[in-house]
């Protein structure tokens, strides 16, 4: 059976971290998410860059998305927007609707 997501915040945050350290890119995506937002732990923007980097290794478009912001708004990463236009692009060929609108891609179909 699988394990229930507890509902206690900071709960989610070990269970998440867990997670993140066997590899699963999800657990990875949301342990970022929760430092980026402070929710359930003290809010830290390096350590949320460092979880989104690792879920978007795994190649999560989410996590692809979320970085590019970290490295466009420079959030917890020297600002580069090399990288976030990179990473967006990444984000947006696996159909993440921000990333695509971002990019101005006025569908789901790269530019030529």
């Amino acid at each position: 059976a699988a394990e229930e997501e507890p509902e206690d915040d900071a709960e989610k945050v070990d269970w998440y971290r867990k997670k993140a350290d066997q590899g699963d890119a999800d657990a990875q995506y949301n342990l970022a998410v929760c430092y980026d937002e402070g929710k359930g732990t003290g809010q830290n923007l390096q350590e949320a860059a460092k979880w989104f980097q690792k879920a978007a290794d795994l190649g999560d478009g989410d996590a692809q998305f979320s970085l590019g912001v970290c490295f466009h708004e420079g959030k917890g990463v020297a600002k580069d927007d090399a990288k976030a236009i990179d990473l967006w692009t990444k984000s947006a060929k696996q159909g993440n609707a921000d990333a695509q609108f971002i990019l101005g891609w006025s569908s789901s179909e790269p530019p030529e």
